[in-house]
């Protein structure tokens, strides 16, 4: 039953108007430069697909391919199958999303510089210079797109696991009674089925290669994010927002592809839906299944996260000093400050789409969504060119380099990531609820307060952590918009690997995987 219609509050339509006017800064810092003339842009123009698309496109597809295979195999095992440490799995194959790219580079750079060195050395005296050169260049696509395809996999993990959960069980089992094997009833069968969940995975781990800045410098290639800060840090505005407009049109393909891979197809749950019962793996197989969940964990957490810490030991008597304690309270407070202010945005936008359910509904929740397609350095540089002219128009102080230009960028940014579990929850709560509340003459806002809130408290903590872990883990937009001498665990990191004193870094480093380890686990045990 669909609830009848309240009256949405003058106080909700003025937030949600701010709300737009935020997204909108971005697009009108942007969208002026298209147009100004550039003498750069015209040099570089055709160079740019060697010099920036090339590297883009090959750890797109490579990382994205890599996460896609590995995220999918590992929810098939620990979904379908029973093999010993299944269970233990089911959970921790989410661990690698506390480790962002940046920080999983340098618990890889032992195996950077040792493959490379060895391989130098010995092509150098079998093959020469040139073929070494060639060798060591393929060697950083190769290396990089295993690190960020371990770190990723599981945003198809989850995904994935969450279709094969969902499938009807007498679909599966109607295989199994003709004699098919759990091999073949997931090809021909759970894997089709499960397509639009892969291919939603896929997509996200597509979107955090592209907003990828951190790794990809410190491996020396070029993508069109790091195009986005050379010309950025050179004030070449107009190319950098073409180099920003290109990389948002990739994103836009990528979303087409998303879509074309989903095609028309539509698959519904019936009404008798119970879980399916797992195959009982024994011998050979049930050991295979569990090396092969065992084997991302490993590359994706354990041995990275373990190089870290080593590091970390040795680097902690040089950082833990007051200065640091500062940078962990700044940290903390940003992300969960902005996580609040998100979240409520969040809630209300959600909650004036329930209410309104025509155009202006349909218009904010796509708004809402917008913002997280769009990777962290072109916000970034939106952001930063909107500010600029905003303070001129009101002829005041300079906005961008401040606290509330951040939070701006983060809304952009991550106002999805709060509104999709947010409007899950609305969706769940009983339409005749409302009802009740309207005929016992409570307005929206003490339904709001007194009926709906109480029961999302779950999706709304749930949308507070998982803003707060995305804002901790944010590099390129806090890089570039930060004020000066405010540091948090990520620009830290950041500032002293640019340095060269890798074990330094990896202290703040270890605090921002211990924090996003612990709230993923939250989360997963939660789910």
């Amino acid at each position: 039953m669909r609830a009848a219609a309240f009256p949405v509050p003058r106080g909700v339509w003025i937030i949600l108007a701010l709300t737009v006017l935020v997204l909108a800064v971005p697009v009108w810092g942007l969208l002026p430069e298209v147009t100004a003339d550039s003498p750069r842009w015209e040099r570089l123009a055709p160079r740019l697909f060697r010099l920036y698309v090339k590297d883009t496109l090959i750890l797109t597809l490579a990382a994205g391919s890599l996460a896609m295979v590995t995220g999918t195999a590992a929810a098939w095992l620990t979904s379908a199958c029973r093999f010993p440490g299944q269970r233990m799995f089911s959970w921790a194959l989410v661990l690698p999303m506390a480790l962002p790219g940046y920080i999983a580079v340098y618990g890889y750079d032992f195996v950077r510089a040792s493959a490379t060195n060895w391989l130098q050395v010995w092509l150098r005296e079998a093959a020469g210079t040139e073929t070494a050169s060639l060798v060591d260049e393929y060697l950083r696509y190769v290396i990089l797109s295993g690190i960020l395809g371990m770190v990723l996999y599981p945003y198809v993990y989850l995904t994935a696991r969450a279709s094969f959960r969902r499938q009807a069980a007498s679909v599966i089992e109607a295989s199994r009674l003709l004699g098919r094997s759990a091999t073949v009833t997931f090809f021909r069968i759970a894997l089709p089925l499960a397509r639009p969940a892969i291919a939603a995975g896929a997509l996200l781990v597509v979107m955090e290669v592209l907003n990828d800045y951190g790794a990809v410098q410190f491996f020396g290639l070029k993508t069109l994010t790091t195009g986005v800060f050379i010309e950025r840090s050179k004030d070449e505005n107009a190319s950098a927002v073409r180099i920003a407009l290109l990389l948002l049109g990739l994103v836009m393909v990528f979303l087409w592809i998303e879509r074309l891979a989903r095609s028309r197809a539509r698959y519904h749950e019936g009404a008798a839906h119970r879980p399916l019962t797992p195959w009982q793996l024994t011998g050979v197989k049930a050991w295979l299944a569990c090396a092969a969940c065992a084997l991302p964990l490993i590359l994706g957490f354990l041995l990275p996260a373990a190089r870290l810490m080593w590091l970390a030991w040795k680097g902690a008597p040089e950082v833990i000093r007051p200065e640091f304690w500062q940078t962990l309270a700044n940290s903390v407070a940003l992300a969960g400050g902005s996580a609040a202010a998100i979240a409520c945005a969040a809630l209300l936008v959600a909650y004036a789409v329930r209410l309104q359910r025509g155009w202006a509904g349909t218009l904010m929740s796509r708004a809402a969504l917008l913002g997280y397609g769009m990777p962290g350095m072109v916000i970034a540089l939106g952001v930063t060119l909107g500010l600029a002219r905003l303070s001129h128009a009101l002829d005041i102080d300079m906005l961008t380099g401040t606290l509330a230009g951040l939070g701006m960028a983060y809304m952009v940014r991550f106002l999805a990531v709060s509104y999709q579990p947010l409007e899950g929850g609305l969706q769940r709560v009983c339409a005749s609820l409302d009802d009740a509340s309207r005929s016992l003459g409570a307005g929206p806002w003490r339904t709001l307060w007194r009926v709906n809130l109480p029961l999302l408290r779950g999706p709304l903590f749930a949308a507070l952590l998982l803003t707060f872990i995305d804002i901790l883990k944010e590099l390129p937009i806090t890089l570039v918009l930060r004020p000066a001498n405010f540091n948090t665990l990520a620009t830290r990191t950041w500032d002293l690997s640019e340095q060269s004193r890798m074990p330094e870094a990896c202290v703040p480093a270890m605090f921002i995987v211990a924090l996003s380890a612990a709230g993923a686990l939250w989360l997963q045990r939660r789910a």
